[in-house]
């Protein structure tokens, strides 16, 4: 989600990235443009507000109140939901503002090795940020 975030991390709107999480749910991020920290400029940087997480597309409707871009394939699954319930503050980026791009994960990564440094034993340890527990989990604990 911050990947995709990255790419439009000088918008002047905030933005919200939807994924499709299949059974009506999406994966959430929504983010605050705010002004450069450093820069006297018009430029703009995207602050995460609250956390990343998994539920239904209503919920997230619900706390925008700003002019707010959506992008991802969730947005495109929920786009007459999100019409319907924020009218003239919602905005949709195409199909490619939605995509996850490399260049955009190795500059995060880079950035967090900045601002964190780990060892190469520790990032042995690393891993993902599940919002909702694997299907296959989910299905194992129901086996037992």
């Amino acid at each position: 989600l911050d990947a995709i975030s990255y790419g439009h991390r000088h918008s002047t709107r905030d933005l919200c990235v939807l994924l499709d999480a299949r059974k009506q749910e999406v994966y959430a991020a929504r983010y605050e443009a705010v002004p450069d920290p450093v820069l006297e400029t018009p430029l703009r940087w995207l602050r995460c507000v609250g956390a990343h997480r998994c539920t239904p597309v209503h919920d997230v409707l619900g706390e925008i109140e700003r002019p707010t871009l959506f992008v991802g394939d969730g947005a495109a699954a929920y786009r007459c939901a999100i019409e319907e319930s924020l009218g003239d503050l919602a905005s949709f980026g195409d199909e490619e503002a939605g995509v996850c791009r490399a260049w955009a994960v190795a500059t995060l990564g880079a950035r967090l090795q900045r601002e964190q440094p780990t060892t190469a034993a520790e990032s042995v340890d690393l891993a993902p940020l599940y919002l909702r527990r694997p299907e296959a989990v989910v299905k194992l604990g129901q086996a037992r």
